[in-house]
């Protein structure tokens, strides 16, 4: 395949523009942007946000399909505003989602595109279920897939470097804890979703509004009004009027909260606490001398999407 000779691409529509020029090039028909990388990571090194430099829209999850009159990202119900938001006078679509497991992109594939028509999608960010799920759908169509393919790089000049082995290596590890932790905390008898916006609650100094937590949690506002009720009618938070404004409200944790909050911490923290006494003084050391670093490093700023075009 040839390099499509590309300017600098500033905005959402150039580059829009300049991948379907490369997929002219190349006999593509659509071209499919999912949200992941080769190890199906949560969180995405740079080099894989492609969708995010595409389409404008920086929700962690959601796909994006091109075709030669179509751009649309398909995201569920926590990102529709946000996604509203950054996709406003891009040309792309929202297409909305119940739930992130939906397959509706599948079947607007399977619906939209023509027997001998081939749909291009980059097998390095393509995980074995989701493959087999296309095949399922274009198949039975005569819809061609090419996996051989990486259309982004035709386009993508300034695309960040494949992180380096050190690099998916740290991540693989810090994210094995964070699940680790994660399921200790989901012992407790309180959900953890709730928990989660009882953090949420306590990491804002224990006053914020409904929609600024929305905002700072990345939650939809119906879906955390109701999360915020059952935690009102438990007893674990309280709600106040804003002093500055009389028609908003605000949320804090109530005594009840904040000791749910803290129980559960606890949990997490004795689990944490009986593992370390399984290593030596010296590894518990090292391993604390490693925990400023981290620290170091989640105080990082990183390069935007928008720098990096």
């Amino acid at each position: 395949m040839n390099t499509v000779a590309t300017p600098q691409l500033d905005t959402i529509p150039q580059r829009i523009a300049s991948l379907r020029a490369a997929m002219k090039n190349a006999g593509v028909d659509a071209c499919l942007v999912p949200s992941s990388d080769p190890h199906i990571s949560e969180y995405l090194p740079k080099r894989w946000q492609a969708r995010q430099w595409l389409s404008g829209f920086t929700g962690s999850m959601g796909t994006l399909i091109v075709s030669a009159d179509f751009a649309g990202v398909w995201a569920d119900g926590r990102y529709w505003v946000q996604a509203e938001q950054e996709l406003a006078g891009t040309g792309v679509q929202l297409m909305k989602i119940d739930t992130v497991a939906s397959s509706l992109h599948l079947q607007w594939l399977a619906d939209t595109l023509k027997p001998g028509q081939t749909l291009a999608v980059d097998g390095d960010s393509l995980g074995l279920a989701a493959a087999k799920a296309l095949q399922a759908a274009l198949e039975p169509r005569s819809i061609a897939l090419r996996t051989d393919i990486d259309l982004i790089d035709a386009i993508y000049a300034g695309r960040p470097a494949l992180p380096t082995a050190e690099a998916s290596l740290l991540r693989r590890q810090l994210m094995s804890m964070v699940r680790r932790l994660r399921r200790q905390g989901s012992l407790d008898v309180l959900p953890f979703g709730l928990l989660t916006i009882l953090g949420a609650i306590d990491r804002a100094g224990g006053d914020i509004t409904p929609t600024e937590l929305a905002r700072r949690e990345n939650l939809r506002s119906s879906n955390l009004a109701s999360a915020l009720r059952e935690l009102d009618a438990s007893g674990l938070i309280r709600r106040t009027q804003d002093p500055d404004d009389g028609r908003r409200v605000r949320v804090g944790l109530s005594e009840a909260g904040e000791a749910a909050l803290r129980r559960n911490r606890q949990l997490r923290d004795g689990w944490l606490q009986q593992a370390l006494q399984g290593l030596s003084a010296e590894e518990r050391d090292i391993l604390l001398r490693a925990g400023e670093l981290l620290e170091r490093l989640a105080a990082s700023e990183p390069t935007s999407i928008k720098e990096q075009a």
